[in-house]
């Protein structure tokens, strides 16, 4: 099971945990746990489960108290308060409350909410740990850290595109998750073996459906020209149309800038050596009419200046200047390089200075490799030195006694059987185990190996846990704080000397030493904040409707102002084609409301 399924798993437990005696609830969100619940579930899927209402906890609800609610929300201090908020100066916003903290809970704000007016109200309260997103500094040609690198993916999960049909083009935005079938198998391809398989299943689509006639698609553009033509296939239509968009794009810019030739620079820096196995020592010939190029982009020559100087293990401050004059970098780009000092890269080289040593090599591979794909990740060594117990202690030591240290050692307390709490609110925190699956999946009982990389993942380590988890046979799971492109990674760097001000991931830059130091609840609670919204402007209420009758079961719609009585047994006239399908649209528009 994939680490995106496990949290879609275990959001669908947590909604599937309340039952109320009505049948149906609503559900309460924030602005970063909808995000969250989106990346994994779609809308269908969350109302599909009884939900008959969603409603973001910032807005100014109209009381439901003939429904219970479940809310997932961050752990922050406003959420809490404004959960309190809810049932507090008698105030009923909702018949009961299951709360469902994304992260953990600090006591203090658990201890405020069980002495608040709200408490007679909670009936759960569960911490779901789940606060992550199941998403290369270097020449990566793979399909997923190509796309990444090269084109406008926000948040490395939407991309917007055009694509050309019979009546002109039409404006497209694509979701890239697990439920893209053609996303998921072509991802960790090389971009040719990418388009080959792209290509490929298209003419198997064709063969398969005996209405096309014709041959199939000889390259990309034939087959941009036949999924034009393809109308009535929409939803494998719409997913071919949006990898062929993305390969073209990566292809065009891959010639447009040079990256052949960058990329072999690039990796004949990293690796240490040529394709052929040899030293590189034509570096500076190849390098230099790349710097001297007004095709080549700024960010790429700040990428191969960074890798020489690396590979080098530094240079005369003459030398780098005469690097930055051939690129012509501006100020800022010369910092992103002038940054690697911090990161313990030596810059400068004199004369008489000795080479230092290298921690960590990459070992020679005799899998098959292209020729721009030979840099592996030195997470990839770090993996297969742990499996292999090899690793070096001192670089990776333990933060408990080692595995054979704690074999031999026995004690009352570990030979104890656990002692069971008291019932509470809170529910227990989960452990590591694996659940029992459910009918029809396979049990996955795999040594289980987690990888935390601090400061930022590249797409390539993604794709070597990947892969290593089924040569190695275990089961990698791989995360980070956030995941990195090369050109987040450098702008990173441009303003590093700034203490990170202007950078994505610490906009504000970090905090002054002479600054009061904050605690985590209030690092925290400003990381995920979210405004309230403004007062909205009541409507008069709605007449109420006219008793109907039948037996037919359907979603019940929540009441539009405090008062509104709603009854789960309604049903509509089956006389009146027209009405019903009016009031199932008047439904669809009432289920999210924010």
């Amino acid at each position: 099971m994939s680490l995106i399924s496990s949290v879609k798993s275990k959001f669908l437990e947590a909604i599937r945990s309340v039952q109320p005696p009505g049948r149906w609830k609503i559900l309460v969100v924030d602005e970063h746990s909808q995000r969250l619940l989106n990346s994994v579930l779609k809308q269908f899927d969350i109302l599909e489960e009884n939900v008959t209402l969603i409603e973001s906890i910032t807005t100014h609800r109209d009381p439901q108290p003939q429904f219970e609610a479940m809310y997932i929300v961050m752990s922050t201090s406003q959420n809490v308060d404004r959960i309190i908020r809810d049932f507090s100066n008698g105030h009923k916003q909702y018949a009961a409350a299951h709360l469902f903290f994304v992260d953990g809970l600090h006591e203090q704000l658990f201890e405020r909410l069980t002495s608040s007016p709200a408490e007679p109200y909670l009936k759960a309260l569960q911490e779901l740990f789940i606060n992550f997103w199941g998403a290369s500094a270097d020449s990566s040609f793979t399909y997923q850290a190509m796309a990444n690198d090269l084109l406008p993916i926000e948040n490395g999960t939407t991309y917007r595109y055009k694509f050309q049909t019979q009546l002109g083009y039409e404006d497209k935005a694509a979701t890239l998750s697990d439920a893209d079938n053609v996303w998921t198998e072509l991802r960790h391809m090389h971009m040719r073996e990418a388009i080959d398989k792209l290509m490929a299943d298209f003419n198997q689509f064709l063969t398969d459906n005996a209405g096309f006639k014709g041959e199939g698609a000889a390259n990309l553009n034939d087959m941009k020209d036949m999924l034009a033509n393809l109308p009535q296939y929409q939803e494998q239509r719409d997913k071919f149309s949006l990898h062929l968009n993305m390969a073209q794009e990566c292809m065009a810019i891959f010639e447009r800038d040079k990256l052949p030739a960058v990329a072999n620079v690039e990796q004949n820096c990293a690796t240490g050596v040529t394709a052929e196995g040899k030293t590189p020592k034509t570096l500076v010939e190849e390098m230099v009419p790349l710097l001297d190029s007004r095709d080549v982009v700024n960010m790429n020559k700040v990428r191969i200046i960074a890798l020489y100087i690396q590979h080098r293990d530094g240079v005369s401050e003459e030398d780098r200047r005469r690097l930055y004059q051939h690129a012509r970098l501006t100020m800022h780009e010369q910092d992103a390089v002038n940054s690697l000092v911090h990161l313990g890269v030596r810059i400068n080289r004199q004369p008489g200075d000795k080479d230092t040593k290298k921690k960590i090599k990459q070992k020679p591979s005799n899998e098959e490799e292209y020729e721009l794909s030979r840099y592996k990740p030195v997470l990839r060594t770090m993996l297969e030195e742990h499996v292999a117990n090899k690793l070096d202690p001192t670089l990776f030591p333990y933060v408990k006694d080692s595995p054979s240290v704690a074999s031999t050692t026995t004690s009352l307390r570990s030979a104890s059987p656990a002692i069971q709490p008291a019932v509470s609110l809170r529910s227990q925190k989960p452990s590591w185990h694996k659940a029992t699956r459910g009918p029809g999946t396979q049990n996955d009982n795999r040594q289980r190996l987690l990888v935390f990389v601090a400061g930022g993942m590249t797409y390539s380590e993604m794709r070597e846990a990947y892969l290593l988890s089924k040569s190695l046979n275990k089961e990698i799971i791989i995360g980070s704080t956030h995941a990195l492109t090369p050109t987040e990674f450098l702008r990173d760097l441009m303003v590093l000397e700034l203490g990170g001000i202007g950078s994505k991931s610490l906009p504000n830059g970090v905090p002054e030493g002479n600054e009061p130091q904050r605690t985590p609840q209030e690092i925290y609670d400003q990381k995920f904040y979210t405004k309230d919204a403004p007062p909205k402007q009541r409507a008069p209420p709605a007449p109420a409707p006219a008793p109907q009758s039948g037996g037919r079961l359907f979603r019940p719609s929540p009441a539009p102002s405090a008062g509104s009585s709603v009854s789960v047994n309604s049903s509509i006239h089956s006389t009146s084609g027209s009405t019903y399908g009016e009031t199932e649209k008047k439904k669809k528009r009432g289920f999210l409301r924010f």
